[in-house]
């Protein structure tokens, strides 16, 4: 799926003035309630209303509004700026084939620490800069961001004790986690057997995990 429909529909899903994140992408990305109801194949004066926050709903599904919109502003030239979000806690992103998961433990020299879901299939990876993340953003409002990344290897660099938090504050099931030098294993497997999230740690300089993680 589009980034861009996932983060849209994720504020708009955990908001609770919906019809008021719609109303800002609808000027952000130069769409008009007109185009976005032929698209839609509605009238122009539910979505209109919706916007306007004298209607509830108008009957479709957020993720099909949301594309219609996305799809709308492709069309119109309008979305390049908002092509590639990418913050600056976020260090390498890599798309590969998809392989199991623990098939990419392997491939990276590693063994899980916990490992109940290690047949499901992992299609890319993020590293993220634990440090930048941790005191740099709400967590929360990154939701829709992370909501991308759930086909993918998360890596924490420089994980010490935050890691393991940060990722239950992301509100994201990923693929499978990697923790970077974390001080204290045993205190997050708890966390992932509820999660059920496989992970592993890489007691490695930061030089030749990088090297590792090249697809």
């Amino acid at each position: 799926m589009n980034p861009l429909v996932i983060r849209i529909a994720g504020e708009m899903a955990y908001s609770d003035y919906p019809h008021l994140v719609l109303k800002k992408w609808l000027y952000e990305l130069n769409v008009s309630v007109g185009e976005l109801a032929r698209r839609l194949s509605v009238h122009p004066e539910l979505i209109r209303n919706f916007v306007d926050g004298k209607r509830k709903n108008i009957g479709v599904k957020i993720k099909d509004i949301v594309r219609a919109v996305v799809d709308v502003a492709e069309f119109n030239g309008s979305i390049s700026k908002y092509e590639e979000f990418v913050p600056d806690f976020v260090v390498k992103v890599a798309n590969f084939d998809g392989m199991v998961v623990l098939d990419f433990l392997n491939k990276i020299g590693l063994e899980p620490v916990l490992g109940d879901v290690l047949d499901e299939m992992v299609f890319g990876l993020v590293v993220f800069d634990t440090y930048k993340l941790a005191v740099g953003y709400d967590i929360r409002a990154l939701y829709s961001h992370f909501m991308t990344y759930t086909d993918k290897a998360i890596v924490f660099l420089h994980s010490d004790d935050y890691a393991p938090v940060l990722l239950k504050f992301m509100s994201v099931r990923p693929r499978v986690v990697v923790y970077h030098n974390l001080n204290a294993v045993f205190d997050v497997k708890g966390l992932h057997r509820r999660l059920g999230i496989p992970f592993a740690v890489a007691e490695l300089e930061e030089e030749e995990l990088m090297r590792r993680l090249e697809f």
